[in-house]
């Protein structure tokens, strides 16, 4: 039993570790180093709340929601901007898929958007 204990731990520190090299990676990627550049010259603040794991994921959202382009000059839609903000959280999260932050930020923007859409009698 102790032994099976060990190897759970082991096995835990070892996931815990990749997803904290992951998170360095991505940081130090050019492309997120242009998203965040460009949130900046935008005045964007990232998630309202949001720690610091999302934050990019955020600013990423918020250069498609001002721009209704990727920060790469792409036009993209509604939908998929709020697609890629989830998945980009799912990539991001220690659960993957599960992540409910993630899934939580990703409804309350859609549920502000149609919110949005009626008020404007859309």
């Amino acid at each position: 039993m102790e032994a099976l204990l060990i190897l759970a731990a082991c096995g835990l520190a070892l996931i815990i570790v990749d997803w904290i090299a992951a998170s360095r990676r991505a940081s130090e990627d050019p492309y997120w180093i242009r998203v965040r550049a460009r949130a900046r010259e935008l005045g964007s603040d990232g998630c309202t709340m949001g720690g610091a794991l999302f934050r990019d994921c955020c600013l990423e959202h918020d250069i498609h929601e001002r721009t209704h382009r990727t920060p790469d000059g792409q036009p993209i839609t509604e939908d998929a901007s709020d697609r890629r903000f989830l998945h980009c959280m799912q990539r991001r999260s220690f659960v993957g898929w599960w992540t409910p932050i993630g899934w939580s930020r990703y409804a309350a923007v859609r549920i502000w958007r149609r919110w949005r859409a009626w008020r404007a009698g859309s």
